[in-house]
């Protein structure tokens, strides 16, 4: 998640350098990636005691 955050604030910043709207579109995308990634902060803080879903077995 902290990868994708990185890469979308990269695409933000370059793209606000070539054009200031095409900047202005990622800002809702860079939010919606921090909403999410909080959203799975705070599951995985509320259930300590879950492991990952091994979908091998499934």
């Amino acid at each position: 998640m902290a990868c994708l955050w990185c890469a979308v604030l990269g695409a933000t910043i370059t793209h606000w350098q070539l054009d200031t709207w095409a900047g202005l579109a990622f800002i809702p995308y860079l939010a919606w990636v921090s909403v999410a990634a909080a959203l799975t902060l705070s599951m995985v803080r509320l259930n300590p005691d879950q492991k990952p879903l091994d979908i091998a077995n499934l």
